[in-house]
């Protein structure tokens, strides 16, 4: 038995595939302007060992607007400026706009929480952080643990703005 199909059933066959088509290049587009693909430097211990030096990571570069801004707690990636250049470090973030840094014991504290056991710098001490900035920490705990931050984080840098921030660290691979 032979089915024929209609002209018309054709076409729509046709016209969905290319609808389709147009979703799917829609959906990797995006994908594309959305998140940024990077290699961290095998020497870029910032994270570890939650992220290793050396990995692959997925950067949300649209975080950070009105509708999605940065939260205490989320991994950033960011820019700072090192030994007279430019690089890219991630970093969580333990303090937004408008809450206050006090140093006790030499410790700093955001809004009352303990930065578990972070060494104050004067850099930080005894201020609120402005609109759009945010005070930024490395995890691995032999840099957190340094008394004088050898490191581009909050400590050495002070308060990073929101523009010096590349987007919302996603996954590592």
């Amino acid at each position: 038995m032979i089915v024929r199909i209609s002209t018309k059933t054709k076409r729509t066959i046709k016209v969905l595939r290319i609808m389709i088509g147009l979703v799917v290049l829609y959906c990797i587009g995006y994908m594309f302007l959305r998140y940024e693909y990077i290699s961290l430097a095998e020497k870029d211990i910032s994270m570890t060992p939650a992220i290793p030096g050396g990995k692959r990571i997925i950067v949300d570069t649209f975080a950070g607007s009105d509708e999605d801004p940065y939260e205490v707690g989320q991994i950033v990636l960011y820019k700072a400026q090192w030994s007279n250049r430019q690089i890219l470090r991630l970093g969580r973030i333990v303090g937004g706009p408008g809450e206050s840094i006090t140093r006790k014991e030499n410790l700093l504290w955001v809004e009352d929480r303990d930065l578990r056991a972070v060494p104050g710098s004067m850099l930080l001490a005894d201020h609120s952080l402005e609109e759009e900035s945010y005070l930024i920490l490395v995890e691995n705990p032999l840099l957190r643990a340094a008394p004088d931050p050898g490191f581009p984080d909050s400590r050495s840098l002070g308060p990073i703005h929101a523009d010096k921030i590349v987007g919302r660290y996603i996954i590592h691979f």
